[in-house]
């Protein structure tokens, strides 16, 4: 067990059971941080009480009050800390011999990001922050302060960003090849933006990706011929091309593989002749077994027909049965498809927010949808739309960190990829129908 005396841990066996004196050493001193002054009552948004919904749909956050705060600021750190709870010490010995990297492009609203980093914020992690070009000198200015202000975390600026553009595929390859370079230990990689949020807690995140088993968590379809353009063919691609999302987990050995292996670079490279290019990265890279070899990759032709026969299936079972089954049916711990690494809605299905360029911004009535996924971040959320489902997810965060729950990571290990990872035959994994 350890032992807390006077803010100090000591170690007087190998396990650490639960982090009881974390409140002691950090977060009572922290108690005036920006989220515990935030008063809400999340309860009752969670029961769907109809006039505790109504009314924080409505509820607004004055970010903007403290961004000209830390923007004015002389002393930066202080403000930042004075502001952020940011541990300075691991809360557990396995998450200390775990440590993750994230990799973020940023570019405006800085208490939001701050207020999610802060969320999932340990000492032993790894945070690489590219700035877009496109940002403000205050904005840039406070986090080059942040990178002093914070020993694990380094912050660079990026040439101007724009979406749909190869300098998406640009700023998060600067952070990847930094965090895979570095001297740092970490073992997994997670690319974030800066409407994402984390729907687990940092030992929860730890439990989930040690039993990835060191595979790729990645979403997988077909490439489409038409996003190259005119003078490009798939065919002219060092690889074959294959689409997906943009946030994956990547294993600190498929990371070494994709920043210095020349197959590797010359693919992303040819990736600029495409439209939306980010979209063609993680898939094509780690698919294609036979001509890039990449640690916890998968063979991604052979999982999409997978894919297409279990779709097939499901189009005729909805057929036969019209009743819903669609996300609120997932669990906290329990993953109901192959990809877990970000929750995102397109459309309006299931979505009770807004839509943005046809993704779902999440407010108040998405709260319990949100806080009973097995995604490890939800993406997007805006601190000036409907902010309490934003503060809720922060607070239910802390208050799992400080209370550590029940979480069983058993069921991560019979998704589709890490049971292909231990030898199981495609045609035998155990839930064919999560390849959807």
């Amino acid at each position: 067990m350890w032992l807390c005396f006077r803010g100090y841990y000591y170690e007087m066996m190998s396990h650490f059971d639960s982090p009881q004196c974390l409140k002691k050493k950090e977060f009572e001193k922290n108690s005036l941080n920006l989220l515990d002054r935030i008063d809400l009552d999340c309860g009752e948004i969670l029961k769907n009480d109809e006039k505790a919904t109504s009314f924080y749909k409505n509820w607004i956050y004055d970010h903007q009050y403290h961004e000209r705060q830390l923007y004015e600021a002389d002393d930066k750190c202080s403000a930042l800390h004075s502001r952020f709870h940011f541990g300075v010490t691991p809360l557990s010995k396995e998450e200390a011999d775990f440590p993750l990297a994230y990799g973020f492009v940023v570019y405006k609203n800085p208490v939001q990001i701050l207020f999610s980093l802060s969320s999932f914020y340990q000492p032993q992690n790894l945070y690489c922050f590219a700035v877009d070009g496109h940002s403000s000198k205050e904005f840039k200015k406070l986090f080059n302060e942040l990178g002093k202000c914070l020993p694990n975390v380094h912050v660079f600026e990026v040439s101007p960003v724009s979406w749909g553009t190869f300098s998406i595929v640009n700023a998060v390859w600067s952070c990847l090849r930094w965090t895979t370079n570095s001297n740092h230990t970490w073992k997994y990689y997670q690319y974030l933006s800066g409407v994402d949020i984390p729907l687990k807690t940092n030992w929860e995140m730890v439990q989930i990706l040690k039993a990835l088993n060191g595979t790729i968590n990645m979403e997988l379809s077909t490439f489409q011929p038409r996003r190259l353009t005119a003078e490009k063919k798939a065919s002219d691609s060092p690889i074959p091309l294959y689409k997906s999302s943009l946030s994956a987990l990547v294993p600190r050995e498929a990371a070494r593989i994709f920043v210095n292996d020349e197959k590797a670079n010359k693919t992303v490279e040819f990736l600029r002749n495409s439209r939306i290019p980010d979209e063609g990265l993680w898939a094509t890279l780690a698919g294609n077994p036979s001509v890039l070899k990449v640690p916890g990759g998968l063979p991604a032709n052979e999982f999409l027909k997978v894919k297409e026969a279990m779709r097939t299936k499901k189009t005729q079972e909805r057929k036969r049965n019209s009743s819903r089954t669609d996300a609120f049916q997932a669990r906290f711990d329990t993953p109901t498809r192959y990809y877990f690494s970000r929750y995102q809605i397109w459309g309006r299905n299931g979505c009770y927010g807004k839509l943005s360029a046809s993704s779902c911004i999440f407010g108040v009535k998405d709260l319990p949808n949100l806080l009973n996924r097995p995604e490890l971040v939800a993406h997007k959320l805006y601190i000036d739309y409907q902010p309490a489902a934003f503060f809720c997810i922060l607070k239910e965060n802390q208050r799992r960190t400080l209370k550590r729950e029940l979480f069983n990571a058993i069921n991560y290990t019979k998704i589709p990829q890490v049971e292909y990872e231990r030898g199981v035959s495609i045609n035998e994994l155990t839930h064919p129908e999560f390849i959807n």
